[in-house]
């Protein structure tokens, strides 16, 4: 069976107001940095990825709560768009240690015991050579689909 789109957003609907995932008093998710480049899939695992270590590069908290459900103009998909924390979702590199590395892209993971929830790529890769390179991503938008970067979607 294959689900439809009104059953998809359904589900999408659900996993935006979790309590669970994303935490009712205390955030309950984080971001990292992802320095190896890989493909996102449904099929990844945290262990897949190598982290950003970087001075500066720790996880962020995504705010706890329910999460913003956003709907896609062109396709109807609805999706999670990650609240922003105060500073936003920015990582400053602070020293030279583990220099230089690149970013490829970010995963959103689990605070409890680190399941991976998302992944995805930055639109380039980002060369992290000497203190003050950074990282910034902006919209953090997560769709309920098994192939996010397919053209039909």
């Amino acid at each position: 069976m294959i689900p439809t789109q009104v059953t998809v957003n359904a589900i999408n609907s659900a996993y935006a107001t979790d309590d669970v995932i994303w935490g009712s008093i205390a955030p309950s998710a984080y971001v990292r940095l992802v320095k190896e480049n890989f493909v996102p899939s449904a099929a990844l695992v945290a262990g897949d990825l190598v982290y950003a270590d970087f001075d500066g590069s720790d996880a962020i908290n995504v705010p706890f709560g329910d999460q913003t459900e956003v709907t896609d103009s062109v396709t109807g998909r609805v999706g999670i768009l990650l609240k922003d924390p105060v500073a936003g979702y920015r990582w400053v590199c602070t020293g030279d240690t583990s220099l230089p590395q690149t970013i490829y892209g970010y995963a959103v993971r689990d605070l409890d015991d680190g399941t991976l929830l998302w992944t995805g790529l930055l639109p380039n890769p980002v060369p992290i050579a000497e203190a003050g390179n950074f990282v910034e991503i902006s919209a953090l938008l997560g769709y309920l689909v098994i192939n996010p970067y397919d053209s039909d979607l």
